[in-house]
């Protein structure tokens, strides 16, 4: 005896997702747990031209913006490119993660001066290994 073969449903295929930004991404980390809105966390990171940075780098200068102020990020972007050439940060990935890692420990330098560092250095130091350990291992550029 033949079995009648019955024609399948066949399942609409989803296109492929694109991946997802790394303001995305960044917004998704960064903004866990803070009161800045989307649209002023869209503001702050186009007016650090994070777009035109490293992935690794854009996140950490975006979070700095976010929990230390526009000002205090452009300050530290300026401590860790001033020997370094955009093309030299643009030309590999160990540059470019290099970068990153200096421009944190320049950000958690600076919690260490702050007034409030007897009290809240320990918080500071978390959020700053969090980062890292995002823009290292989980961040997808």
């Amino acid at each position: 005896m033949a079995q009648s073969k019955t024609p399948k449903a066949t399942e609409p295929k989803t296109p492929p997702q694109s991946p997802p930004t790394t303001f995305d991404q960044a917004a998704q980390f960064c903004l866990a747990g803070a009161d800045t809105s989307p649209a002023d966390a869209r503001a702050i990171w186009d007016a650090m031209r994070c777009n035109t940075m490293p992935a690794k780098l854009a996140v950490a200068v975006f979070d700095c913006a976010l929990d230390q102020g526009q000002a205090v990020a452009e300050r530290l972007v300026g401590k860790v490119t001033a020997q370094t050439t955009e093309d030299d940060i643009e030309t590999t990935d160990s540059m470019a993660d290099a970068v990153a890692v200096d421009f944190l420990a320049w950000r958690l330098r600076r919690y260490a001066f702050t007034g409030n560092a007897a009290t809240r250095m320990k918080d500071n130091a978390t959020r700053i290994l969090r980062l890292h350990a995002f823009i290292m291992n989980d961040l997808i550029a």
